[in-house]
């Protein structure tokens, strides 16, 4: 629990109670057995798309869908409309964001800022170059009815 209080205090706004109480935003946290094992913020951007500021789960939880829970939610909760998301290039967030049908973002060029090391990153002297995504809304609507099947049919999930 501290590991993803420390991550999301370091990265996110201080007035959280504000900004989760104009709907723009929600913050969904799933625990296994009363521990949490993760959580996914979703946001509407002014432009009305969606965006993932956050999305993790702790290691020790990956691998037993407590991802494909929240991103679910997370889809959910934005509805439909494209959805937009920057994560580390070569990481296992990259590959689930992939599973789950983002796509390169074109529209971000290659030395815009988002795409640099987060600062609390290249701070503690990390390189973690980033990739913007998007989850363009046709395929938010096939990723979520597949995903509403394996909930109804365990064994229909397939991955």
């Amino acid at each position: 629990m501290e590991r993803l209080i420390a991550d999301m205090a370091s990265r996110k706004p201080p007035d959280y109670r504000k900004l989760l109480s104009d709907g723009s935003t929600a913050i969904f946290i799933a625990r296994v057995d009363g521990d949490v094992a993760g959580y996914i913020q979703p946001i509407y951007r002014p432009d009305r798309t969606g965006q993932l500021i956050a999305w993790h789960v702790l290691p020790e939880y990956q691998g037993h869908k407590v991802g494909s829970h929240l991103m679910r939610q997370g889809l959910e909760f934005l509805g439909d409309i494209d959805i937009y998301s920057i994560t580390t290039i070569g990481t296992v967030a990259e590959a689930m964001h992939r599973h789950f049908g983002f796509k390169d973002d074109l529209s971000v060029p290659p030395d815009h800022h988002w795409l640099e090391t987060p600062p609390p990153m290249a701070q503690a002297g990390l390189t973690a170059p980033q990739v913007a995504l998007i989850l363009e809304r046709a395929d938010r609507k096939l990723i979520l009815d597949r995903m509403r099947a394996a909930a109804d049919d365990p064994a229909a999930a397939g991955s």
